[in-house]
């Protein structure tokens, strides 16, 4: 907790359990994601990313991140 807040982020305990995908742990990602109102989930979970998006949220690849990451520094730079 001390590192998320230092950071300034901030702990999250989910309301509302979520069932949407068949693997229970992938599932508690989901929650904080709805409980966080993130804007997009990272990872390369093979059961999470067909998902996409998951209740308007996109599911991307660590690879996809980068990439979209990498273009907008570029973009800025011209």
């Amino acid at each position: 907790m001390e590192i998320a807040e230092a950071s300034g982020g901030a702990v999250v305990e989910p309301a509302t359990t979520i069932t949407d995908c068949p693997d229970y742990e992938d599932n508690r990602i989901l929650e904080c994601a709805a409980a966080s109102g993130s804007l997009l989930i990272v990872s390369d979970d093979t059961d999470l990313l067909p998902m996409s998006p998951w209740r308007g949220t996109p599911v991307l690849t660590s690879a996809a991140f980068v990439n979209r990451t990498d273009t907008m520094r570029r973009g800025r730079r011209r």
